[in-house]
């Protein structure tokens, strides 16, 4: 998300920001289920910016961070909304890919993106707009690992507000909500014959 384009270059996402420049002095790791807020990546604080999730794979976990359109940096990113990426920390940067003894180290989520196939990454941003809410092993993409392994959590019911994006987070393992469940069938819901009274 933090590819330049004319006439902007973006801000780079939390994790490089923490990682390679030091500008976060930590990022907050989400260890409940729970609903959680987010402030936009260049906005007006460093506070909570960004969450660490972890996943059932050792040096391997998610990050969450809002972007927005609208401070000087982030005019020309594609899309406002939550990004969702996964850090393999035995690997440092992506430049030496090979998809065999060299993986990403951050993996941005995006529309038709797997291990092997690139996806489109400005449609990255989950938000109410484009109907990507949610993000579980039933949605596009689903929440793989550099190995392939896909992870059991569970973001859902993303909602952008002014300043801030709010989502939700169970953890693997913790009992189903009725919120999310209610969600699920309402993204699932078909009616025949259409239209139908």
């Amino acid at each position: 998300m933090a590819s330049t384009s004319s006439p902007r270059a973006q801000n780079p996402g939390a994790w490089m920001k923490y990682r390679y420049g030091n500008w976060l002095e930590e990022i907050p790791t989400i260890t409940e289920s729970g609903t959680y807020t987010v402030y936009p990546v260049g906005g007006n604080s460093n506070e909570r910016i960004a969450y660490i999730i972890p996943s059932e794979i050792e040096n391997e976990f998610f990050v969450v961070e809002c972007r927005k359109k609208s401070n000087t940096f982030d005019l020309s990113i594609p899309e406002s909304g939550l990004l969702i990426y996964h850090i393999n920390s035995d690997f440092v940067g992506n430049a030496e890919w090979d998809g065999v003894d060299f993986l990403d180290e951050v993996y941005i989520y995006r529309p038709d993106g797997t291990l092997t196939e690139d996806g489109d990454i400005s449609e990255a941003a989950f938000k109410q707009s484009n109907s990507r809410t949610r993000f579980d092993y039933s949605t596009n993409p689903q929440p793989f690992l550099s190995n392939g392994y896909i992870s059991a959590i569970r973001i859902y019911n993303i909602t952008s507000h002014i300043d801030s994006i709010t989502f939700s987070y169970l953890k693997p393992g913790d009992p189903i909500d009725t919120t999310l469940l209610a969600e699920s069938a309402l993204n699932t819901l078909s009616v025949a014959p259409n239209p139908a009274q």
